[in-house]
């Protein structure tokens, strides 16, 4: 079994670990999470590490997607970016393609490292403090 882990330790960079199989239990806890995070009101850079898990389960994809769409508003106005770590590179680039065609508020990004992602999000944030 896996887990789906949200680590808030170098805030305001918040990183989505998604590592194995995970249940749609673990998917509503971290929906969960998620939103008393955005009730903080503070804007955000985000990665999302696919790295170490599979495709989802139909179940689990839903609800992740319904939350997206529920809570959309609320992440474009608290996200300043948005990094996601993929372990193929092919997958990184249909990624990338899809991130062209469906645009958010804030600029996104596929990396196929986690530090690179991370060093991305640190220059937006950084950008973002000093256009503030």
């Amino acid at each position: 079994m896996g887990y789906i882990r949200l680590n808030t330790s170098d805030y305001p960079i918040v990183v989505t670990e998604m590592v194995g199989d995970f249940s749609v239990k673990q998917a509503e806890e971290y929906c969960t999470e998620l939103e008393l995070l955005g009730e903080r009101g503070q804007r955000i850079g985000a990665i999302t590490d696919l790295s170490r898990t599979s495709v989802p389960s139909l179940k689990v994809r839903g609800v992740l997607r319904k939350f997206t769409q529920e809570h959309q508003r609320i992440s474009d106005r608290t996200t300043v970016c948005s990094a996601i770590v993929l372990k193929s590179a092919a997958i990184k680039m249909v990624v990338s393609a899809i991130f062209l065609v469906v645009r958010t508020a804030y600029p996104q990004k596929a990396f196929s490292q986690l530090e690179h992602a991370q060093v991305w999000v640190q220059e937006q944030m950084q950008q973002a403090q000093d256009a503030a």
